[in-house]
């Protein structure tokens, strides 16, 4: 066979080389912890990444723009509340706990271990689709170990890492199971979970706050007494506590908020009481109410007043309108707003009479109010508010008893509302 010219090897060489993809940094794999779980169980997902190129990569678990996602296709989720009227729900993510070196050397690998949340999965077969950037990307130290300098790096922070980017489904099987089988699945997360200060503590307590199973209620309520300070702790476990919703368990949440010096816990505390939606908790938000003004308490007393609201029913409209009045505008157009969210008749004459503002204007948070209570639009742009307040109350008198009342479940489009006559 006659021989190529060396002209075209060469420009065959170029071609091959032109069509050769980019080799990756890394390789990942998803995958399930185990081949099934039992409804009610807490899911792992594991996350291999793999080095498979000549430079070492950092792994620190910060600074990625775009991180992965879990997302259980018809999966049913947990209801994620909101205090403000018609608000939206949380998104789904996943947690993930950073147990690794600072830097991932070729030919090396690590797994990342995430707990799937915000899910409620019925017995069934599902695809949990993994989305987003690998944590991974470009790290670079001026000095060696040995303390030389570096040399210079090939890729600057922030740089794409080839490889990294994650578009995957993985199968997920839950399987029903009976109560003695559902504790003996969570026995080695109970185990740990109180070695909070470890990565597999740590992984066992979020597990647990995450499912706030019943049944672990006291477990629950150990890791609050034992390391309730700690960051990252209090928001969970107090949502936790909130939706194992016991007597003990409400009573262990004010008893946590009372001892807490730490402003920030308290707000997870609160909120946590606020959303659960627990007539119960009416008199503990009730007492938030009162008290000095400054910007953590304001916003301590905000999330009460909100909690109050959802509650709903004449007992919430009483404390509502019995709060005294804030130097903080902010907190009274709250209640106020509150007060729109009770889905109780009672509260629509306590904002009548709340519609004029020190100012002598019109309050919107009241317009607002009362159109979520009886989905009609009151306000007209009038200036004369003491006219109209008069010709709510006339309007009211004659119809308020055949009014209809929604609550937040049902949100009105304010701009299709129609006026009161």
């Amino acid at each position: 066979m006659e021989s190529k010219h060396p002209v075209t090897k060469l420009l065959s060489l170029v071609f091959c080389l032109l069509a050769t993809p980019a080799l990756a940094q890394v390789e990942v794999n998803v995958r399930t912890e185990k081949t099934s779980y039992l409804a009610g169980e807490p899911v792992f997902i594991f996350v291999d990444i793999r080095n498979v190129g000549d430079e070492a990569i950092g792994y620190d678990g910060g600074g990625i723009q775009n991180p992965l996602t879990f997302v259980v296709a018809n999966g049913t989720r947990k209801p994620v509340k909101s205090l403000n009227p018609c608000g939206g729900i949380g998104g789904g993510a996943a947690f993930g706990i950073v147990d690794h070196p600072p830097m991932l050397k070729p030919g090396a690998q690590t797994t990342r271990r995430y707990l799937l949340r915000t899910y409620r999965l019925t017995p069934g077969s599902y695809e949990v689709r993994v989305t987003g950037h690998a944590d991974v990307r470009w790290k670079n130290y001026p000095t060696l170990p040995n303390g030389a300098p570096a040399p210079p790096p090939k890729h600057k922070d922030g740089d794409p890492v080839e490889g990294a980017v994650v578009n995957r489904t993985v199968p997920l099987v839950i399987v029903a199971g009976s109560q003695s089988e559902l504790e003996a699945a969570y026995k080695p997360l109970v185990a740990i979970a109180m070695q909070i200060y470890s990565r597999e503590g740590s992984e066992a307590a979020q597990a647990l706050f995450e499912m706030a199973p019943p049944f672990l209620e006291s477990e629950t309520i150990k890791i609050v007494r034992y390391a309730g300070n700690q960051d990252g702790i209090a928001t969970p476990a107090a949502a936790a506590l909130a939706e194992i919703g016991t007597p003990s368990s409400r009573r262990e949440l004010i008893a946590w908020f009372d001892r807490s010096r730490d402003l920030a816990i308290r707000a997870s505390i609160i909120d946590a009481i606020a959303k659960s939606m627990n007539p119960d908790n009416l008199e503990f938000l009730a007492s938030m109410l009162p008290g000095r003004s400054t910007e953590a308490d304001d916003w301590i007393r905000n999330t009460a007043a909100l909690g109050i609201g959802l509650i709903g029913g004449p007992a919430a409209v009483n404390a509502l309108a019995q709060a005294p009045v804030s130097s903080n505008p902010l907190v009274n157009g709250t209640i106020r707003r509150a007060l729109g969210n009770t889905h109780d008749r009672s509260a629509v004459p306590v904002l009548i009479d709340r519609a004029r503002l020190p100012n002598g204007y019109m309050d919107n948070d009241v317009c607002s109010a009362l159109a979520s209570l009886t989905h009609l639009q009151w306000c007209d742009g009038s200036s004369d508010v003491a006219a109209t307040q008069e010709r709510w109350r006339r309007w009211w008198s004659a119809n308020g008893a055949k009014a209809t009342i929604y609550g937040t479940e049902n949100c009105p489009k304010f701009n299709e509302l129609p006026s009161i006559r």
